[in-house]
């Protein structure tokens, strides 16, 4: 039998079928008791590079929508599995909440997203950016985290 775990608790026994209908990425260990020896492994492995420094981070980002002909150039910041800070120098709002976009960082590629909100700090334009976990920018390891979406 397979066993699942997430924040310390543990759910099964699953058989093989049973568990291709489970989305594994909704929990962290798994454990089949069919193997020698039996010990949790991780679903989603640790990283492989160690983060850099903080100087070394690239965080300059290009955010353009696919419905306007609108491309904004920003500090990415504040970057959470779903979430993050576009950090502009522009004083004119030209994307606004709800609108769907494509995020690339320095050329790598796109990934969708959308504005979830927008602020002013000191006079320039931030925009608070969302994404499917999957797609968040790895801003240490130096590669997006999910596949292209375009």
């Amino acid at each position: 039998m397979i066993y699942l775990a997430r924040f310390g608790k543990t759910f099964g026994p699953f058989t093989p079928d049973e568990l291709a209908s489970i989305r594994l990425e909704d929990y962290s260990w798994i454990l089949d008791s069919r193997k020698n020896p039996q010990e949790w492994i991780a679903i989603d492995p640790a990283p492989v590079l160690q983060p850099h420094s903080e100087s070394e981070i690239a965080r300059h980002a290009l955010v353009f929508s696919p419905h306007f002909p609108t491309a904004i150039r920003g500090k990415l910041t504040q970057v959470q599995l779903e979430r993050g800070t576009l950090l502009t120098d522009e004083s004119q709002v030209r994307l606004e909440a709800g609108s769907p976009i494509q995020l690339q960082l320095e050329g790598r590629p796109a990934v969708r997203a959308f504005i979830e909100g927008v602020r002013f700090l000191q006079g320039k334009v931030t925009y608070l950016l969302r994404w499917g976990a999957t797609d968040a920018p790895d801003l240490h390891g130096g590669a997006l985290a999910g596949s292209p979406r375009m």
